[in-house]
């Protein structure tokens, strides 16, 4: 007895097998692959300084992170300290600088402190939790503005670490090494310069001291 037939619905949830695929199948599918090779054509031309995905999928929320992340990104660029693995730290200095706005603004507006009553009844004064939150977002902006130099202070302190690092290719002459790796020929003491130091000058333009009492 040969094999029975499946039942239509199930050879279609298989892919109807045994059968050549349709004109339109073979259609669909070529369709389908250019439409991916597309799709990753445009990823790989994507601008990688563009707004994170979470600000662009809720702009009216991160509205005032998108304006400072544009700002930002655009300080950097001519700072020449942009590069797209800090998008991340870049992000969190936005939303963490949206963040101590708005809670000055619910300070301003609702004061230091808070009423709250009691089940009792009565009530009490306590401090509005919008000050702890613009206490850890200044704590953010301020990282992070160490890491990225964006004030006068934290510039300076990165410049110098810059500097350091550029110098990094000539650590060898800072030991005493020349080009071959070697420690470099110490040059006799009579054939090396005096140095015009104010003090050698004076050293040199003494007179020879008396001879000694017999």
């Amino acid at each position: 007895m040969g094999r029975r037939k499946d039942a239509p619905a199930h050879q279609a949830a298989k892919g109807y097998p045994g059968r050549r695929k349709s004109r339109e199948q073979k259609a669909a599918i070529e369709l389908a692959a250019k439409a991916q090779q597309a799709a990753d054509q445009v990823a790989g031309q994507r601008d990688p300084f563009a707004a994170p995905a979470m600000f662009r999928q809720a702009p009216a929320y991160y509205a005032r992170a998108l304006e400072v992340w544009n700002d930002t990104i655009r300080g950097l660029k001519l700072m020449g300290r942009l590069d797209s693995r800090y998008s991340p730290s870049i992000a969190i200095y936005c939303v963490a600088v949206q963040e101590w706005e708005t809670a000055c603004k619910h300070i301003r507006q609702h004061g230091f402190v808070q009423k709250v009553k009691r089940t009792t009844g009565d009530s009490w004064l306590r401090q509005n939790p919008m000050l702890d939150v613009r206490g850890a977002a200044e704590s953010t902006i301020r990282d992070k503005a160490r890491e990225f130099g964006l004030s006068p202070l934290f510039d300076q302190e990165l410049l110098k670490v810059q500097s350091f690092n550029r110098s990094a290719g000539q650590q060898a002459d800072l030991f005493g090494e020349s080009d071959e790796g070697r420690p470099s020929e110490t040059v006799p003491e009579a054939q090396r310069p005096q140095a015009e130091d104010p003090h050698d000058l004076m050293n040199r333009a003494d007179s020879p001291p008396p001879d000694l009492l017999q």
